[in-house]
């Protein structure tokens, strides 16, 4: 009797397991959504929050509704992106692929042109850019690169030209900082209290006249 029971809860068991990889795949394959919108397709995982998510005032959230994505700063109201996210050109190449946690862009993030040269690679952390990132032109050479903190320009950002030279920014809180301009006088300058001299002929001693009483 008892190594009957022992079977039965090993095969209740057994079954409890096998359940539950195919309720999370039944509940995944729920979760994701197909919508196409002008030729362009749109893949990504959709859900309601089983916990409690965390709001920040300031992020940008991206919720699903309606067979359409849209965003709120601050709030949401309908299903999170939340997964794996990846937008196709109408010729099925890559335009965009990167992950949401609770609705905002997490980890690293890849842009396409259309043909297939690298855009641009970046990094998010809860909403926010941060870490490096590099941007590309059509041709697929840099043209940018540097850090994010905080979503905003940090630290000496490079800005490459089509020479394959660059120069070097130096980016606070967002903003380039500014140089302080040197005045420099030039080496021909002459100094401002200074006359030319012009070379002038010696003057000639003046002939003593005679005095009119002397001839007399």
């Amino acid at each position: 009797m008892r190594a009957l029971t022992f079977s039965l809860i090993l095969s209740l068991l057994s079954l409890s397991s096998l359940a539950q990889p195919e309720e999370r795949i039944e509940i995944a394959s729920l979760n994701r959504q197909l919508i196409r919108k002008k030729d362009t397709v749109y893949r990504f995982y959709a859900v309601l929050p089983e916990h409690p998510v965390r709001i920040y005032p300031d992020r940008t959230y991206y919720w699903f509704h309606s067979d359409t994505i849209l965003n709120t700063v601050g709030g949401y109201d309908g299903r999170l992106l939340d997964g794996s996210y990846t937008v196709f050109y109408p010729d099925k190449n890559l335009a965009e692929a990167g992950e949401f946690a609770d609705g905002l862009p997490n980890g690293e993030w890849r842009a396409w042109y259309p043909g297939g040269m690298i855009k641009s690679i970046v990094h998010w952390r809860t909403g926010l850019r941060i870490g490096t990132f590099t941007e590309f032109d059509r041709n697929g050479s840099k043209f940018r690169e540097g850090n994010y903190r905080n979503d905003e320009l940090s630290g000496k950002i490079r800005e490459y030209s089509s020479d394959g030279t660059f120069k070097v920014i130096k980016y606070i809180d967002g903003k380039p900082k500014e140089k302080k301009a040197k005045k420099e006088k030039a080496k021909d300058e002459k100094p401002k209290n200074s006359k030319a001299r012009v070379d002038q002929p010696a003057k000639k001693p003046k002939k003593k006249q005679k005095d009119s009483n002397d001839d007399q």
